[in-house]
């Protein structure tokens, strides 16, 4: 697979740690080989190519990033990832940079804002139609990721995604995900059936993907005792690391 990333000013975005950290000068995560792969969440991926629009929502440190690192690792289709970021409330500056991310796609972005310098900020509008015509237009598939949607309120950038949305060519996909579902409009997508959906209890670690975790972070518990942390976490990856690491302490220390 051909992963393709946009470089920037904002190479060190936000992580759900410790699942990933981010490659310095890349919007692209860095999958570390101790990552717990979540093959049954990946076989979904591949169940679900037919959908226009994904669409991911959960709390911090449910390994959202994470997951979508190892599909865009998998999947043969090239992929453009954009971290966004509350400056990305800006239409322009959202535009931008979907902008830059679809030209890696389809060798079209800078045409879709070309524009001479102190273009009114108003105009942002007649671009929409263009830099969906980009994505509507491409020939081959790809898969477009927009992280941490869950910063946008932007009225103007929501629609802007929204018209993404609906654009999608066939073969290819939109990836939004964050911690909470703006309004992207989604819910006429899913009256269309051309929406492919996971929360926070598809993203729930099992008692062997926790046993996994637990094992990556040096601590080897028996089956009943990760069962029983699996339950009181709830599947929640970022609980189970952390909890591993104080008992792993608390072990060095007895």
């Amino acid at each position: 697979m051909q992963q393709l990333s946009r470089n920037g000013s904002r190479s060190q975005r936000r992580s759900e740690r410790p699942v990933l950290q981010p490659e310095l000068g890349s919007e692209r995560p860095v999958l570390h080989r101790e990552l717990v792969r979540r093959e049954a969440l990946l076989d979904w991926f591949s169940v679900h190519r037919a959908e226009a629009v994904v669409a991911i929502f959960a709390p911090a440190g449910y390994g959202k990033t994470t997951l979508l690192g190892q599909a865009a690792e998998a999947d043969e289709r090239p992929v453009g990832w954009v971290s966004l970021h509350d400056r990305d409330n800006d239409p322009l500056e959202l535009m931008s940079h979907l902008a830059s991310a679809l030209d890696q796609l389809a060798g079209a972005g800078p045409a879709i804002l070309d524009r001479p310098q102190g273009w009114p900020s108003e105009s942002w509008s007649s671009a929409i139609p263009r830099l969906a015509a980009a994505f509507a237009s491409r020939e081959r598939s790809a898969v477009l990721v927009l992280d941490d949607v869950h910063v946008l309120e932007n009225r103007h950038c929501l629609e802007i995604v929204g018209a993404l949305g609906a654009a999608v060519p066939h073969g290819s996909q939109l990836v939004v995900a964050g911690r909470a579902e703006p309004q992207l409009g989604l819910p006429r997508l899913r009256a269309e059936r051309r929406v492919a959906e996971l929360g926070r209890h598809d993203l729930a670690f099992d008692p062997i993907e926790a046993g996994a975790l637990l094992s990556a972070a040096g601590l080897d518990l028996a089956g009943g005792d990760v069962a029983e942390l699996t339950r009181r976490t709830e599947g929640w990856a970022t609980g189970l690391y952390l909890t591993a690491l104080s008992l792993r302490e608390t072990h060095r220390a007895a």
